[in-house]
């Protein structure tokens, strides 16, 4: 090796013997929250060293001083053969701490529940560091992050943005093994120099001074302008109503405000935090002190002081936060190789330059990293803790994704936080919502480009989950849930319709042309030429209800709506239905109507109810029929049993074998009212016929009550026999006339008062102790 006396600077690599390399010249930079960076042009006899050995070992370059050596360790970002002087091959190295390798892995991760602490461990330790190389010295407490997202940032840019955004920063410790990056948000972190605090003025006289012993020759100092306050908002849509801001003062001499949007914090009190983080960031420029000198121990996060400067006010305490190192001992070397010095080189020397702050103010990184923005959209998957049967959301309607770049290998909904997903509509109490299966192919997008605040845009489909409209179902747009409920509207020209359906019971109902599910709930028929409908048929109970329900089978073009279960129609205030032409039902067993209160049906043309087994009304309190044509009633066998029935007619046909109408009291009240048959009996307590015609026609005719009046112009009592009997029997008429083969009048007093009064029957008897018609 070559023999310096004097020797200033060493360099070292752990594969190779200590005296292998001479330092021929050397320059670095340094400071707070950056890596450090040495360029070295190195010498050594052997010519054929192994380069990726060397590359790969640890090394050191050390200032060597009397007082204590100067160590600076790391790894080499490179290394290089240069030429051949003599029988000597230069080499130049670039030395940097370990922290570096963080520059060289380049991720895509999600962090979910962590604080920014643990999420910068994790990277530190991941990109290569162990926990000996690194130490948090944090202050201040830092709450989770639900949902922080690494996209295509290496892991040293990552860790840089989030210690910007925290105002977290780094500075490292030399140790006789190895180096230690400190992670620090407090200016309590910072001591004193080790190898001495104090730092000794000395007006520079010429370059006698780059060789002189370690001395601070030059201090400046700048000062610049800064804004009156910081001011930041932002929005949490989990509380949307609150508004978000913060804001600190930065100078009271300052100008303007710096207002800033979308920082990404959750409450109020994070927003003051982070204006007050910003505010230090600027505060901390207001006074910047550069200088230079030949200390060689000068490091950044480390404090010394001035007690000597010729200006008063620049005596204090200092902050390290920069520093440019320089130096050569190529006197001693290319002298005797015959290679050119640089001017300054005639001696060996080192110098550096540095900036500096007052320790009592604190310290906040500039915000340099850009962040990662994500624009456009990204693939994921729906995921989820369960089968995928059923969508899983939470109390918001969120879900759980998987992105295509994760590699943590966490299922069931553990790979992410909870995301929203845009609605078409939405609002308090109302909107819209399909919700999503676990496994379904979605697209995200990010509020601002922002990584960590992510949106579900929509769902689309895959080879997986295919679309429910295809190219054979072009025409038909469709709503088709996970269980098979469907809503399905056809644009066919000819085949129009609108079909809603679900599986269970086989329920659909169907608007316009034809194409119902089959039962069992499986897929509508293609849309050909249509046929009939395969229907569940209720046993028929006789034959014309068979017939009936084999005519409804038939297809109906218009709305037809079918289920294999039950039916129910409930109309809280008011049911109007309308049959233009007619209106056939068809009850297979038994059907009960109850109308609670008043209930008003009119055909416009005609109904036709049919009823298998039995039909029942029950009305709460009081129905009326109003036919405006031709109403008629004819059964077997039909029984009303009223308390009280009022029936207001024109006419009124009553006919049948045997017609009873019994009561306390029966009124018919009417123009004309006639009554005819084989036998009619009118039976009560008093009994009154009573209008402008009236006639009891029949073979006996009898009228019999305690009083009864007939009164009239012209009364006739006709027949073969006629017997008028009662204790008191008044006829007071114009005209009476009674006819009949046989009419019996019998009460107690019977009073027929008429203008005209004609009874025909061939046997009639009306009895009862009062009747009035």
């Amino acid at each position: 090796m070559l023999d310096i006396t004097g020797k200033r600077f060493a360099f070292v690599s752990t594969v190779l013997p200590a005296e292998t390399f001479t330092v021929v010249r050397f320059r670095g930079e340094e400071g707070l929250s950056r890596c450090y960076r040495f360029e070295l042009e190195l010498v050594a006899e052997d010519a054929s060293l192994d380069l990726a050995a060397v590359l790969a070992a640890p090394v050191a370059f050390t200032i060597l001083r009397a007082e204590g050596d100067i160590p600076f360790h790391g790894v080499l970002a490179g290394f290089e053969q240069l030429h051949q002087m003599d029988n000597y091959v230069f080499y130049r190295a670039v030395l940097v701490p370990k922290l570096w390798w963080l520059g060289l892995t380049h991720h895509n991760q999600v962090f979910l529940n962590q604080t920014v602490p643990q999420i910068l461990a994790a990277c530190l330790k991941d990109g290569g560091l162990s926990s000996l190389d690194f130490d948090l010295r944090l202050q201040r407490d830092y709450p989770a992050w639900e949902y922080v997202c690494q996209y295509r940032e290496s892991h040293l840019a990552f860790v840089s943005r989030w210690m910007e955004r925290e105002g977290i920063y780094y500075y490292f410790e030399q140790g006789a093994d190895g180096e230690k990056v400190i992670l620090t948000d407090t200016k309590v972190a910072h001591g004193p120099l080790p190898d001495g605090e104090t730092l000794h003025y000395s007006t520079p006289s010429g370059l006698q001074h780059f060789h002189r012993e370690e001395i601070l020759f030059e201090l400046r100092c700048l000062q610049q302008t800064l804004p009156r306050r910081v001011v930041l908002k932002d929005y949490n849509y989990e509380t949307p109503s609150l508004e978000l801001s913060g804001q600190a003062d930065v100078s009271t001499k300052g100008r303007g405000e710096v207002y800033l949007y979308g920082e990404h914090f959750r409450n109020p009190a994070e927003g003051a935090r982070l204006a007050a983080v910003r505010a230090e960031e600027l505060l901390c420029r207001e006074r910047v002190f550069t200088g230079s000198s030949t200390v060689p121990y000068l490091r950044p996060g480390y404090t010394f002081r001035v007690p000597d400067h010729y200006r008063a006010d620049f005596n204090g305490t200092y902050l390290t936060t920069g520093l440019t190192h320089e130096g050569s001992q190529a006197a001693y070397l290319l002298a005797g190789l015959g290679g050119e010095l640089t001017p300054g080189e005639r001696e060996p020397y080192y110098r550096n330059t540095f900036t500096a702050m007052a320790a009592g103010v604190q310290y906040r990184p500039e915000r340099v990293t850009a962040k990662a923005r994500l624009y456009g959209t990204l693939n994921a998957k729906v995921d989820g803790a369960g089968s995928g049967q059923y969508a899983e959301l939470d109390g918001q309607g969120r879900y759980k994704v998987v992105l295509p770049f994760d590699v943590s290998g966490r299922k069931d909904g553990k790979a992410s936080a909870w995301v929203r997903m845009m609605q078409p509509y939405a609002g308090a109490g109302h909107g819209m919502h399909f919700p999503l299966h676990k496994g379904t192919e979605v697209l995200l997008t990010f509020i601002d480009g922002d990584p960590d605040r992510p949106v579900i845009a929509g769902a689309v489909p895959n080879a997986e989950t295919p679309s429910v409209v295809k190219d054979a179902n072009q025409t038909m747009a469709t709503i088709q849930t996970g269980g098979k409920n469907k809503i399905a509207i056809e644009d066919k020209a000819g085949s129009e319709r609108i079909l809603m359906h679900v599986p269970n019971q086989g329920s659909f109902i169907r608007i316009g042309i034809p194409n119902d599910p089959p039962p069992g709930g499986g897929p509508p028929e293609p849309p050909t030429t249509p046929s009939p409908t395969t229907a569940t048929t209720p046993p028929p109970h006789d034959e014309e209800l068979s017939k009936k329900v084999s005519e409804l089978e038939q297809e109906i073009k218009g709305i037809k709506a079918e289920t294999e279960g039950d039916l129910e129609f409930k109309c809280h205030n008011k049911k109007e239905s309308i049959s233009g032409n007619s209106f056939t039902m068809v009850i297979g067993a038994e059907e009960s109507i109850y109308l609670g209160n008043y209930t008003h049906i009119k055909f416009i043309s005609a109904i036709d109810v049919t009823v298998g087994l039995s039909l029942e009304f029950k009305m709460a309190w009081a129905w009326a029929f109003n036919v405006e044509g031709h109403g008629r009633f004819a059964p077997q066998k039909r029984e009303f049993a009223l308390d009280v029935s009022h029936m207001h007619l024109k006419k009124v046909d009553l006919e049948g074998d045997i017609t009873h109408l019994r009561g306390a009291q029966q009124t018919l009240t009417g123009e004309v009212a006639q009554l005819a048959g084989q036998t009619s009996i009118l039976a009560g307590t008093t009994e009154r016929l009573a209008g402008k015609t009236s006639q009891l026609a029949g073979s006996v005719s009898m009228l019999a009550a305690v009083t009864d009046d007939i009164k009239g112009s012209v009364t006739t009592i006709q027949g073969e026999q006629a017997q008028m009997l009662g204790n008191d029997l008044r006829s007071i008429a114009v005209r009476t006339t009674t006819i009949g083969d046989e009419t019996n009048l019998i009460g107690v007093g019977l009073n027929t008062v008429a203008e005209k009064t004609d009874l025909h029957a061939e046997n009639t008897v009306l009895s009862g102790l009062q009747m009035l018609i």
